[in-house]
């Protein structure tokens, strides 16, 4: 919807028209996300035998005290005689001889619409859903009647006008005050200008931007600052900041709620099902029965309660407390708020993950900017994301009831899973294989047994049990996510079988997310990148669906240089058949760092196995040290108990920790919390298939195997450990990077330019007189008020 101050009308698409009737008359189905449909485009319509060229359809009609202008198209009109007919094509993933219900009341509720403002009324409306991937279709033709369609567009136009009055507030009011919003903080910082131009100058153009902004520079501020400007200028629709992290969504909301404290800007903060619900196990995801409304009027005044509240950030707290106050799903309406607000913050997986991607907006695209914190973790995030397996066993232990003369959803189901059981044995190698294509006919035959689990978890015939319907449900979702990722499957994808003593094991990798991201990037006009490690900006703009014509942007820290001293280590081995050889000398390199400056440091290990070995070595070597260590797995107590130690300034600790796990990133232990880090290795982490077959298709596509599945994410791993020590203005602190591989040009060359006081010391003498010159500079005095 877009309300034009010029012609006091609102242009509406009929998808939008769509989408509102059904989540004011219907609502969704419990735990389901609204799927819009979407239409053929020109080849696939000159395939079907449909025109190439469609005919424009225009409305303009009044709701309420509004008026709106609908204009759209359908594949074909016949219009001669007495008999008219209205055409359109959907593209499914479902069966088109039997779409999901679903499927066929959107495609349906749009042909409606078009029917009903065609200039003549047609007698017969014809749909045609139509399968890519199976590349087949089925058409549907229905008899309609003027009366029934006007009563149709009656009722879809009376939900609509539900939102017409925030649409023209937004436009009049808010967009106004996006573009002439001033910059919170006062004077920007060294670098923030020239992100926040580069950021507007992205958004504006609906281009994409990479940006590496080092700690300091205002990250948040400085991408969402210029896209809300861009925003007020008409240059997006919607923001959408995506995070990896819980904390960083929560810096996020602070950041917008204070740019909307003058009512210029609404955002609201997603969070999952899970957190959401306050019943136990959230039913929706086990297919039990829920007493929370969906839709209707009850969730239209939910709606309007929180949109009352006149608060510039709507988070999980808001939104729990309306919705049981109205008893509908709070998840649900987190959503439907969601469709009223100008910045959506929310998880990574609301855009690139099939199970959970939020499809009311990205299945049809849109006029979105992407804000992208954090993004060094978004390649391995859809790595693992598009990881499924499927198993022989798993689908032999698919408890699926004896076929009955009641009814046939149990047939079906037998058939289809004993067919795609004989498909995949018939796949089973002697040992592990490596495909670099899909086999022929597995995604039909995915499709066919998600289609049948479907129609089984709707069958309420007796036999099928409570738990055997769990069991179902829980498969029909696995199901549906395997055969997501092998329609995503493309050259960066490779398919491994295994044998077992279960069966036959299927599984996908992605070797290379480059392609999910460029597409899920495209559902949106504009994108932007950041973090504060995405060294080597090359390597991660072609990672994460960059073209060569896309902006890189690297910015110094804003920060005093000579607060930090980076010594390197470069003459002791850290490999693994060195470790032990040269455990003494690195024991040795971490005492003369904490006995240069009593206060709190951080060792980052190779491995929890070395950081057991160093403290025993620790201990032997200065007993005096206060030494902790991060266990194996660490409870939120643990973990808060292990945080609780650094808030000692008069008991210093030396925190033994793992690189690349909990505490390599994502902390902030400001001032004397933290005075220093020493960083063991390059965090190379040890050689797997999955990374080996990372490494030889990167080696035959630009023969950089090796950098690309070894080195660049190690070394992001060293950077993300390095962050730690300086988080603030004042900060004054040292890293001490230990591992001979340092001093090779490749290694020194992803070294941030910003390191200014960076030292190559031979030996533990000399680490101990680098840094007694270092904080010679530094009084703890001076320090101490500086805090």
């Amino acid at each position: 919807m877009r309300y034009s101050e010029a012609s006091g009308e609102i242009a509406v698409t009929v998808d939008e028209m769509v989408a509102f009737s059904l989540f004011h008359y219907v609502g969704t189905a419990a735990g389901e996300e609204l799927l819009p449909v979407r239409r053929a485009d020109r080849a696939t319509r000159g395939g079907l035998g449909l025109p190439e060229e469609q005919f424009p359809v225009e409305r303009v009609f009044s709701s309420g005290e509004h008026t709106f202008r609908l204009t759209a198209a359908v594949d074909r009109y016949d219009a001669e005689g007495r008999e008219r007919r209205a055409s359109l094509a959907f593209v499914t993933a479902d069966d088109p001889q039997a779409p999901d219900a679903a499927t066929v009341r959107a495609a349906r509720g749009e042909a409606y619409l078009l029917a009903a403002a065609l200039p003549k009324t047609p007698t017969e409306i014809s749909i045609t859903y139509y399968n890519e991937a199976l590349d087949t279709h089925a058409t549907v033709t229905e008899s309609v009647s003027r009366k029934r369609l006007e009563s149709f567009f009656e009722r879809a136009a009376t939900a609509l006008s539900l939102y017409a009055s925030s649409e023209i507030v937004r436009v009049t009011r808010r967009m106004p005050m996006m573009k002439r919003l001033a910059f919170p903080y006062g004077e920007p910082r060294l670098g923030q200008e020239a992100l926040m131009r580069s950021v507007y100058r992205a958004v504006r153009r609906g281009r994409r931007l990479y940006a590496s902004a080092p700690t300091g520079i205002g990250k948040t501020v400085s991408t969402l600052y210029p896209a809300i400007r861009a925003m007020g200028e008409g240059h997006c629709d919607k923001i959408f900041y995506l995070t990896a992290k819980a904390t960083a969504a929560k810096m996020a909301g602070k950041t917008a709620e204070l740019l909307g404290r003058e009512g210029a800007v609404r955002t609201v903060l997603l969070a999952s099902k899970e957190r959401l619900c306050s019943q136990r196990g959230t039913p929706c995801r086990e297919g039990r029965p829920c007493g929370r409304t969906r839709g209707g009027a009850r969730e239209d005044r939910a709606l309007t309660a929180l949109l009352e509240l006149g608060r510039p950030l709507i988070g999980p707290d808001e939104i729990r407390t309306v919705a049981e106050a109205h008893g509908v799903c709070p998840h649900e309406l987190s959503l439907r708020y969601s469709m009223l607000s100008d910045v959506i913050i929310c998880d990574y997986n609301y855009l690139f993950d099939p199970a959970v991607r939020l499809s009311r907006y990205f299945s049809l695209g849109g006029r979105y900017a992407f804000l992208i914190d954090e993004a060094h973790n978004l390649g391995d995030r859809i790595r693992d994301t598009y990881a499924v397996r499927l198993s022989e066993a798993s689908l032999r232990a698919l408890p699926i009831p004896e076929p009955t003369e009641a009814t046939s959803a149990p047939a079906e189901a037998h058939a289809a899973r004993e067919e795609l059981l004989s498909f995949l044995v018939a796949l089973a190698p002697k040992e592990e294989e490596i495909r670099r294509s899909l086999p022929e006919g597995l995604p039909t035959r995915v499709s066919a047994l998600l289609r049948a689990l479907g129609r089984l978890m709707r069958d309420r015939h007796p036999s099928i049990s409570r738990e055997m319907r769990t069991h179902i449900r829980a498969f029909y979702y696995e199901t549906k996510t395997i055969l997501d990722v092998l329609s995503a499957y493309d050259d960066g994808f490779r398919l491994r079988l295994s044998p077992s003593e279960q069966g036959v094991l299927l599984d996908t990798l992605c070797l290379d997310p480059a392609g999910i991201v460029g597409r899920c990037l495209g559902d949106g006009r504009s994108a932007v990148l950041f973090s504060a490690t995405l060294r080597p900006i090359a390597y991660y703009r072609d990672l994460l669906g960059g073209e060569g014509e896309d902006e890189m942007l690297e910015l110094n820290s804003p920060f005093e240089q000579e607060n930090l001293a980076v010594a390197v280590m470069d003459k002791i081995s850290t490999r693994y058949t060195d470790r032990e050889e040269t455990l003494s000398a690195v024991a040795g390199a971490v005492v003369a760092t904490a006995r240069a400056r009593r206060g709190n440091y951080m060792v980052f290990a190779p491995s929890l196995s070395y950081a057991e070995m160093l403290e025993d070595a620790l201990h032997r070597a200065a007993p005096e040290l206060r030494i902790i260590r991060q266990g194996r797995s660490m409870t939120s107590a643990a973990r808060a108990a292990f945080l609780a130690e650094f808030e000692k300034p008069e008991d210093p600790v030396v925190a033994l920790c793992v690189m690349g796990g909990i505490w390599g990133e994502g902390i902030d232990l400001v001032g004397r919390r933290l005075i220093g880090a020493v960083i063991i290795g390059v965090g190379l982490g040890t050689p797997d298939p999955g990374r080996e077959e990372i490494a030889r298709y990167y080696q035959e596509k630009s023969e950089n195997g090796r950098e690309y599945a070894y080195i660049y994410p190690g070394m992001n791993r060293v950077l993300q450990a390095a962050g730690r020590v300086i988080r603030d203005e004042g900060d004054v602190g040292v890293v001490v990077l230990i591992d001979d591989r340092f001093a090779t040009p490749l290694y020194r060359s992803i070294l941030p330019d910003h390191w200014h006081g960076l030292s190559y010391v031979g030996n533990n003498r000399s680490l101990s007189e680098y840094l007694r010159r270092f904080w010679c500079r530094h009084p703890e005095d001076s320090e101490d008020e500086k805090k």
